[in-house]
């Protein structure tokens, strides 16, 4: 379900509008649930982050004494080492959608959140997800994206010499994870995949909106924080508004 303004429904607007974590994180405009300062933002506890990394580190954190002389007087000091290492994920675009309401007030607090007074179903989100990924395809000129990291310009010199492909769009979809103890979950899952991971997890304090997302992303990091996709025929067929 996507809660917009009627205007802006995905059933009759020519377009779509996605947004970076980064956009979201700054965003200033109304709707009261649509900016999140925590929006795909990750935070490893410092003894997690040494004992990956520097094990040998790991023996400087926690809590010890250390007895110091100052003049005539030994004086004994505790002296506690602590923090985290704080990731911020910003690889994509995000299209926010919603599950379908259980009730008649949980939809009215969802329209509140979203400051939408229409809602759209948009059919089976797989068959979204792919017209929304052919969209990105399609759309001249394309996103605009930074190769500056060298397995960004590796990809995009494999796509261009081993295929006909102009561009790959990759589009991860799945209900988010609200939750105030990101870590142990994000941690769980293979580092491979952790970057697509954490725009799906939230605090709790987001839980009313029960979001379904839908994160488009292609080679290289988005530079410009909005993407503009046209409505395709085939995804307006998907849309229907809900009375």
């Amino acid at each position: 379900m996507k809660f917009s303004p009627r205007s802006f429904s995905p059933a009759t607007y020519r377009s779509l509008q996605l947004g970076t974590p980064e956009y979201y994180r700054g965003y200033e405009g109304e709707g009261s649930g649509i900016q999140d300062r925590d929006e795909a933002v990750y935070e490893e506890s410092l003894h997690s982050f040494f004992g990956k990394y520097n094990p040998e580190a790991v023996t400087m954190l926690g809590t010890w004494s250390q007895t110091v002389s100052a003049g005539k007087t030994m004086l004994t000091c505790e002296i506690t080492v602590s923090g985290s290492v704080t990731y911020q994920v910003n690889g994509s675009w995000l299209y926010c959608t919603s599950l379908h309401p259980r009730s008649t007030s949980e939809r009215a607090l969802m329209q509140s959140e979203f400051d939408g007074n229409c809602m759209t179903a948009l059919g089976e989100p797989s068959t979204f997800a792919r017209e929304l990924g052919s969209a990105a395809a399609q759309v001249s000129p394309g996103p605009e994206v930074s190769r500056d990291e060298w397995f960004h310009q590796l990809q995009h010199q494999m796509l261009r010499s081993r295929t006909p492909l102009q561009r790959l769009v990759y589009v991860c979809h799945g209900p988010v994870i609200y939750t105030d103890h990101t870590e142990s979950l994000i941690e769980a899952v293979p580092l491979l995949y952790r970057a697509a991971a954490v725009p799906f997890v939230k605090g709790t304090d987001y839980a009313d909106q029960r979001e379904y997302r839908f994160a488009v992303s292609t080679i290289g990091t988005p530079t410009a924080n909005l993407l503009t996709l046209p409505a395709t025929t085939q995804m307006c067929s998907l849309a229907r508004i809900v009375s």
